[in-house]
């Protein structure tokens, strides 16, 4: 089976301390997401939600992945480790990519997993094979991760996001 565990990471604080995380990155998430349409469509900026999807149609040629506002974070539990793995739209990328996840360097670390290739030159054989049994216990089975860990939904306000990327709130 080929494992492709991207946007994960391990989290370095506490358990009591997740929550009070997860909100800020929330409130993060959600502001980067406002800021993306309102950047994008510029002075070009329409009236409402459809006419938005028409203009990203127009200079794309495509809108539809452009529009899934939708993030969540599974949050998985092993051994005294907690590790979160983010599912987020495509214009946020991969914590590879750097900006995005850097804000949040504090209470997170890199903790991303493949095994159909070879592991990064800043990570040790040691802790790539430590990654490769955490996942491979959590993941024990061809499960989802909706199955293995708890799923928080930290975006998924389509209106409470127009209102704020049209002024309206």
């Amino acid at each position: 089976m080929s494992t492709k565990i991207y946007n994960a990471f391990r989290f370095k604080g506490e358990l009591k301390d997740l929550m009070p995380f997860l909100k800020q990155v929330r409130d993060d998430i959600e502001d980067h997401t406002i800021n993306y349409y309102k950047e994008y469509a510029g002075s070009d900026m329409p009236e409402n939600w459809i006419n938005l999807m028409k203009l990203f149609e127009k200079k794309n040629g495509s809108y539809s992945f452009e529009f899934n506002i939708e993030s969540s974070v599974a949050v998985y539990f092993h051994g005294t480790g907690i590790y979160l793995h983010f599912f987020f739209p495509g214009h946020f990328g991969n914590y590879s990519d750097g900006g995005f996840f850097e804000k949040w360097d504090n209470w997170i670390e890199d903790f991303h997993y493949q095994n159909q290739t070879d592991k990064p030159d800043d990570v040790s054989e040691e802790n790539w094979a430590h990654r490769e049994q955490v996942f491979d216990d959590i993941f024990d089975r061809y499960d989802p991760p909706s199955r293995v860990g708890l799923i928080w939904n930290i975006n998924n306000d389509l209106n409470k996001i127009a209102r704020k990327v049209f002024n309206r709130d």
